[in-house]
């Protein structure tokens, strides 16, 4: 990744600084004067290369797949951020809300346990679009989707935040069309009276009883 601390070359670094901080530069205000000008062009075409940086009108500038990972990093040595996840929930009920659809992940983290169906956004995508889209994907189901609120939740464990996530919580009824297995899991219809029962992971029954006050709603959930 162009914005790896870890992988990029000090002259990178500098580069991609000092074009963060302007709307463009000329070449000779871009090179340090202790570097060689081959040795600057090597590494200025490398970005250029790479799609981080554009040259019009002879001034260098951050390109548009720059600006993206720019939003990124942090000036503090360009280190790559750790951000919270933003996700879609598609929240289905049947059978006068008697049985809630949940998914049984086959995949790490949370092997084997249960959740909402859930997925993350696509850049670009709008909530209503992403959460349409995981529900026909991760169970081959559709229905009317209504957004019901925000959830936020960070999980800890051990003193360190372990989930950083936002979800938009969306909610319909009986939904149609023959349950799929993905790659990720399946879903499976079960009945409300016996969720005590399962390995749920975090946040789940939370957001499912918030869903009973019948109005929109936005909560944060700190769960250990």
């Amino acid at each position: 990744m162009p914005g790896d601390k870890g992988a990029m070359h000090p002259i990178k670094q500098d580069i991609l600084e000092k074009l963060i901080l302007s709307q463009g530069l000329r070449f000779a205000a871009l090179r340090p004067v202790e570097v060689e000008n081959n040795h600057f062009i090597y590494y200025l075409r490398q970005l250029q290369d790479e799609g981080m940086v554009e040259k019009t009108d002879n001034l260098y500038h951050l390109s548009a797949q720059g600006k993206q990972e720019a939003e990124r990093m942090s000036l503090a040595g360009l280190s790559v951020r750790l951000q919270p996840k933003i996700v879609t929930a598609p929240v289905c009920f049947r059978d006068d809300r008697q049985e809630v659809l949940l998914f049984q992940w086959a995949r790490e983290p949370g092997y084997g346990r249960y959740s909402l169906v859930n997925g993350k956004l696509h850049f670009g995508e709008s909530a209503l679009s992403a959460v349409e889209r995981e529900l026909l994907e991760k169970t081959g189901l559709k229905t009317k989707l209504k957004w019901a609120g925000n959830v936020y939740i960070r999980e800890f464990g051990r003193g360190e935040c372990k989930k950083h996530q936002l979800s938009h919580v969306f909610v319909g009824d009986d939904p149609t069309g023959e349950i799929i297995k993905c790659t990720a899991g399946v879903a499976v219809w079960v009945p409300i009276n016996t969720l005590i029962t399962l390995d749920l992971l975090p946040g789940t029954r939370e957001i499912i009883d918030l869903l009973d006050i019948g109005r929109l709603f936005y909560e944060e959930l700190e769960l250990s």
